[in-house]
């Protein structure tokens, strides 16, 4: 049975921090965000320590951003971790992306912290 759990590689420029993320998660918005997911087999990558998320966003590698997207007829949102180098374009060059399943409509930075 696979897991719903998957490594995850933030790029900031030329330094590379690793996560676990749900998977699927950054499939149509990875390279918007700075965020690749790393595949099962690319053991090099698998042996790295992994970061928190609460970690990244602490050391401002990442920022946390929220995208709002519809299914149906209701409005869904959703967090993203995008990495500090794209931070400042991202909330227009996400909007049209593939969130899943939906079109994102809107993306901005929360007024909150949260540390899920």
């Amino acid at each position: 049975m696979a897991s719903n759990w998957q490594v995850h590689e933030l790029t900031n420029g030329s330094d590379k921090w690793y996560f676990l993320s749900k998977r699927g998660q950054y499939t149509g918005v990875g390279t918007t965000c700075g965020v690749a997911e790393v595949a099962d087999t690319d053991e090099v990558k698998l042996s790295k320590p992994l970061c928190t998320v609460e970690a990244l966003l602490g050391s401002a590698a990442a920022v946390r951003k929220s995208v709002r997207y519809k299914v149906g007829s209701k409005t869904k949102y959703g967090s993203v971790i995008c990495s500090a180098a794209k931070a400042d374009t991202f909330d227009t060059d996400i909007v049209g992306k593939s969130y899943n399943g939906s079109t994102i409509q809107d993306a901005y930075t929360p007024r909150r912290a949260s540390f899920r």
